[in-house]
């Protein structure tokens, strides 16, 4: 009994210590733009975390926020361009909004999402992921300036915003690091 209970504790342990880390979240409203800034710590290698972010094909795994997402034709420079369709709420105002975004890559350290406005609905909006590889893992810092085309109400929206964030945020960053260690073993399966 008492070996059934050890081991059982050094599974639920390493599971614990292999978990997604939100380490902060900071929302704030400014000028008419929303900026956001995250940082994390996932218990993946930064080459299979960078591969599951530039797979838009399958963000409806990853977050449940996206309902639709995939790569369009690559623009006139042949930088890739993405499209993705996001449903959220900020307490009982709700809206389907769509984004089509230029994507400039620097493997597996950073990833830009500019978004072309005249096909999107936001008026700007630049999104930044700074990968870097710790201790085994990856650090992740996630920035985001945004001015969307659409009313959010201003005084409880940074705050709204913040809290769906964050409690949105950890089951995608768990989704992100097991898709990520699934790469990894599969990508050294023999």
């Amino acid at each position: 009994m008492v070996r059934i209970a050890l081991i059982l504790f050094a599974i639920l342990s390493s599971a614990v210590l292999m978990a997604a880390i939100l380490q902060s979240v900071e929302v704030r409203h400014e000028g008419g733009r929303y900026h956001l800034v995250s940082e994390s710590y996932l218990s993946a290698p930064i080459e299979e975390v960078f591969k599951v972010l530039v797979d838009y094909e399958q963000f409806e795994k990853i977050s449940s926020i996206f309902t639709d997402a995939g790569y369009m034709d690559p623009d006139s420079n042949g930088d890739p361009v993405v499209y993705t369709t996001i449903r959220g709420c900020v307490l009982f105002f709700c809206k389907s909004f769509h984004r089509i975004e230029r994507l400039e890559l620097s493997p597996p350290f950073f990833i830009r999402a500019t978004v072309l406005p005249e096909q999107s609905d936001f008026l700007y909006s630049v999104s930044e992921w700074e990968l870097e590889s710790r201790n085994g893992g990856t650090f992740i810092k996630y920035s985001m300036e945004m001015e969307p085309d659409f009313w959010v109400p201003p005084v409880i929206g940074p705050w709204a915003i913040k809290m769906r964030l964050e409690r949105d945020a950890r089951p995608a960053l768990d989704r992100l690091e097991s898709a990520a260690q699934e790469n990894t073993t599969v990508s050294t399966a023999p």
